[in-house]
């Protein structure tokens, strides 16, 4: 009973984040507060990439986060760092966010190999898309590819993990682009790094606290026989 609790415990709280962040739809004074409590949402991909390994997600995690933190502290608090203006530090945010989606896209798709031979290249497109002002395009390509890519192997995959990568991923990318509340894109941008370490057979299972757990009935003995 107790396993049960704690197991449903994630959801719960992914579920009251997301309604305070409507909050500031009948409340306005609040919007500022929940634009920064959003980054609470990290910590979930954050120790999920604890506890796979994945320390390269963990490195693109936290300077995503601060990148993010940085633009909206001088967007909402006024506060920014020291030269700002002069390091583009706009231009960063779209750069970071738009390598960090396909990146995502990437380890979904295909093996950590031909991520590290790919992230020179995406790190190159994305600048390139950026500054000629079409991202949403490459984007588009880059998930096309890496769709058709899951799709010829899906029997590595956690189904509902990876339904659940792809409405999360597909929901943060329409935020981004529309350049709507951005709590909201954080928010689904979280869910999207939390689904993609784990969305893989080879990984614990992200939806697990949907998948009954059975007990093992008994212990192998050695030197016993196991069919007795």
């Amino acid at each position: 009973m107790e396993q049960n609790r704690s197991t449903l415990l994630i959801p719960l709280l992914v579920l009251s984040l997301f309604l305070l962040l409507l909050l500031p739809l009948v409340a306005p004074e609040t919007e500022t507060f929940m634009n920064f409590l959003v980054y609470i949402a990290m910590i979930l991909p954050f120790l999920r990439a604890m506890a796979a390994n994945k320390y390269q997600f963990l490195s693109l995690i936290i300077v995503s986060t601060v990148i993010h933190l940085v633009g909206d502290a001088c967007n909402e608090l006024n506060r920014c760092v020291a030269a700002y203006d002069d390091a583009r530090w706009a231009d960063i945010d779209d750069y970071f966010t738009n390598y960090a989606m396909t990146h995502l896209l990437f380890v979904v798709a295909f093996n950590t190999a031909a991520v590290e031979i790919a992230v020179p290249i995406l790190v190159f497109i994305s600048l390139l898309s950026v500054n000629l002002g079409f991202q949403s395009l490459f984007l588009i390509l880059i998930g096309l590819i890496s769709l058709v890519r899951g799709i010829l192997r899906i029997s590595e995959y956690y189904l509902a993990d990876l339904v659940g990568f792809m409405v999360m991923f597909l929901t943060a990318s329409i935020i981004f682009f529309m350049d709507y509340e951005k709590r909201f894109f954080i928010f689904f941008y979280a869910l999207s790094f939390a689904f993609a370490t784990t969305v893989k057979r080879n990984t614990n299972h992200f939806l697990s606290f949907l998948v009954p757990r059975s007990a093992q009935k008994y212990k192998a003995v050695e030197c016993m026989r196991e069919d007795l």
